[in-house]
């Protein structure tokens, strides 16, 4: 059980990665397009 939690845990942090990573992405490139 402990197992299948810290698992669940695993995946919803790579879960909450892969949407922020390309939200992080847009804000870099709106800035630098922004900064020049």
């Amino acid at each position: 059980m402990q197992t299948l939690f810290s698992i669940f845990i695993d995946l919803e942090k790579i879960y909450v990665d892969l949407h922020i990573l390309p939200c992080y992405i847009n804000v870099i490139t709106k800035m630098d397009i922004y900064g020049n």
